[in-house]
């Protein structure tokens, strides 16, 4: 798994995004059609990051539905209207981070999920659950891919 999971208290980030609906991992081409669109439009963009509005444990693969996004600065507006705007919203996350290939990262999830509570003390709850990509694939051997996984926590046991 790496490094230890840790809480992190997250700020609202604002968001342009574009929907997936099917395997995570087919989400790709909607980073390549995003980062086109940034491209394009000279979006003051910063982090790529993807959330996971289902859960693969109890929905069918290609009925999965998540979002390839890039965080935009405080009162952007999106004028395509192929683009939606969302928040990442503010709260503390239990992070993990995972080094290497994107194809461990089902693995990496699933680990994660099953260790917050024992890692933190507190329980994972409703929200929204992301991965912060923090280099790019690209530029790095695939052993040296860093990906954040964000898991919205509750309060601690008492």
């Amino acid at each position: 798994m790496g490094a230890p999971i840790e809480v992190r208290e997250v700020p609202e980030m604002n968001l342009a995004c574009l929907e997936h609906i099917g395997p995570f991992h087919l989400i790709g081409p909607k980073f390549s059609e995003l980062g086109k669109w940034v491209a394009e439009n000279a979006v003051p963009a910063r982090e790529a990051l993807a959330i996971w509005h289902s859960d693969p444990e109890t929905t069918s693969e290609e009925d999965l539905r998540s979002e390839a996004c890039m965080v935009v600065p405080n009162g952007y507006r999106a004028e395509d209207p192929g683009m939606t705007m969302g928040t990442i919203p503010a709260g503390e996350y239990a992070v993990l981070t995972h080094l290497g290939d994107y194809s461990g990262l089902g693995d990496a999830w699933s680990t994660f999920m099953s260790s917050i509570e024992s890692a933190t003390g507190r329980p994972p709850r409703a929200g929204t659950y992301f991965e912060m990509y923090m280099n790019d694939c690209s530029q790095v051997p695939p052993h040296e891919v860093r990906t954040d996984l964000y898991a919205p926590v509750g309060e601690a046991a008492r």
